[in-house]
């Protein structure tokens, strides 16, 4: 007897959709089963980001329909998306920075009440607590927000996520700021949404992890399906031919003509520093010219504590910071950048970009002097200078005075790399800057950025993605809670190595003292 087919769960059909010129969904197709895990990969601006809004009814398909098991729409309102049971995880982190977990947890829900109107506060903490315990999820429900980690603001966000009923729970990027232990966190979480018949359609640039945890993979280019693959029978090279047209895989780490080896001018040095807000408790290193130096810990570390308090975002408390062998004391954003030092934000939305301003806006933004033509602006200046970083960067854009939203991440994250060349910077302090992003994307800045080090610029590059750590770097500081006084030579090391080290008390040593 045969055995019954299955009905797809959710069913995509020729979706079409265009920005003005701009065709981000060009006749898109796709199923999703029940109890299935469905991976959609492409590079930033293959049209994923707008197939998953269509999805949870923020935009409107120009054509196409969607049908869930026998439900057939159009389109999908955020209501309609709701009740057929469609939840997503975006990338972007929508949580209330003053409110509480518990709070969080509640936002857009049915809250517990004491009486006709007064919430009941202890019972929705009660409620909080039992549901991430559900989901082995360590937070203290009572905690704000703004004191929370990245890797548990975005553990919170997935708890919210699945607070209402779902059938399908989309992830987008959902473990671009996790560490390896929230990763294996969250994809026990997934294998529990596959047992219990919910399916999850998962979102990511990282190839590694949908190879391994996917059961069909679905490619989208330019805005139109490539294709959609059995995991079992397909690979990561075969996966990247079809995302991309330049990507010629990655170029290795810079020869050994070992740049760590010391001998190289000191181009910015941290003496025991300590933050005043103490995220950055005990931090001691030295950065050479012409190395890349990676900073690697787990979550909560302090990595990006760390960048914030070289650059002048947070204040100084203790130790002391030598930029190209003199005293640099107090630092701010605007010190940094006249002495050569520039910040890439890892949160790039609210602290790298004005996407309501145009590409040339933000591209001149750190440099604004340089086109000042009396009281007016030298706009012809600063549109050539421009397009000379577009074309450099290959910034895909339909000009110099497009809005910076209407493109995808990863364009977005080269205008924040155009802005910080504008400035003719020598120290670089890159915080997750290829997070998000496509790896053509990826491949792109690490090209960049290791043709700087080549030319004798200075970078402090941190990344929660341990292999691009290894990658890239010619020797790794190791942070754990808010210290770090031990750089490892990578020179022959292993993921295994450089955790073991994470998760051993400091002692002070690098492992070319051992």
């Amino acid at each position: 007897m045969e055995a019954p087919v299955r009905q797809p769960l959710l069913i995509i059909d020729d979706l079409c959709k265009s920005f003005g010129s701009t065709k981000a969904l060009n006749h898109v197709s796709l199923s999703i089963e029940p109890g299935e895990v469905h991976a959609l990969i492409g590079e930033n601006g293959a049209g994923k980001s707008t197939l998953i809004k269509i999805l949870g009814g923020m935009y409107s398909p120009d054509t196409g329909t969607i049908r869930c098991e026998e439900t057939t729409v159009p389109h999908l309102t955020l209501e309609a998306s709701r009740s057929l049971g469609i939840s997503i995880l975006h990338q972007e982190r929508n949580l209330v920075p003053n409110f509480t977990v518990a709070e969080n947890l509640f936002l857009g829900l049915p809250a517990p009440t004491r009486g006709i109107i007064a919430l009941d506060f202890k019972e929705m903490e009660l409620q909080a607590r039992r549901k991430l315990e559900a989901l082995g999820i360590e937070i203290d429900v009572t905690a704000r927000v703004s004191k929370l980690t990245p890797p548990q603001q975005t553990l919170l966000e997935l708890a919210h996520t699945m607070m209402r009923p779902y059938r399908l729970l989309v992830m987008d990027e959902p473990t671009a700021s996790l560490t390896d232990k929230e990763t294996d966190l969250l994809f026990n979480i997934i294998d529990r949404c596959r047992q219990d018949g919910a399916s999850v359609l998962y979102v990511s640039h990282r190839l590694e992890e949908v190879l391994s945890i996917s059961d069909r993979i679905s490619v989208l280019k330019n805005g139109m399906t490539v294709g959609t693959f059995k995991t079992e029978e397909t690979t990561k090279s075969a996966l990247i031919a079809c995302m991309t047209d330049h990507w010629t895989g990655p170029t290795g780490r810079r020869s050994a003509k070992s740049r760590a080896s010391g001998t190289e001018r000191v181009t910015l040095e941290a003496r025991s520093i300590r933050s005043a807000d103490r995220k950055v408790k005990d931090v001691s290193f030295c950065l050479h010219e012409g190395e890349i130096l990676g900073v690697f810990g787990l979550g909560g570390s302090g990595r990006t504590s760390l960048l914030e308090t070289l650059y002048g975002y947070r204040a100084l408390s203790a130790g002391s910071i030598l930029a190209d062998g003199r005293a640099y004391q107090n630092p701010s954003c605007a010190r940094s950048l006249r002495k050569g030092i520039v910040l890439i934000c890892e949160d790039r939305k609210r602290k790298g970009i004005f996407p309501n301003m145009s590409v040339m806006a933000n591209t001149i933004l750190s440099t604004l002097a340089r086109y000042r033509k009396g009281i007016m602006m030298d706009e012809r200046h600063a549109e050539a200078d421009t397009y000379v970083q577009m074309e450099m960067l290959r910034i895909k854009t339909a000009g110099p005075h497009q809005r910076l939203w209407q493109l995808s991440g990863g364009n977005q994250q080269k205008v924040v790399f155009a802005k910080a060349l504008m400035s003719d910077p020598h120290i670089w302090l890159c915080d997750e800057p290829t997070m998000a992003i496509d790896v053509g994307t990826r491949s792109d800045i690490h090209a960049l950025l290791r043709k700087r080090a080549d030319e004798g610029d200075s970078i402090l590059f941190v990344s929660s993605d341990l292999l691009e750590i290894l990658e890239i770097s010619d020797r790794i500081l190791i942070m754990t809670n808010g210290t770090g006084n031990r750089t490892l030579i990578n020179d022959g090391l292993d993921a295994r190595q450089v955790l073991g080290y994470c998760y051993e008390p400091e002692n002070g040593k690098d492992n070319d003292e051992i």
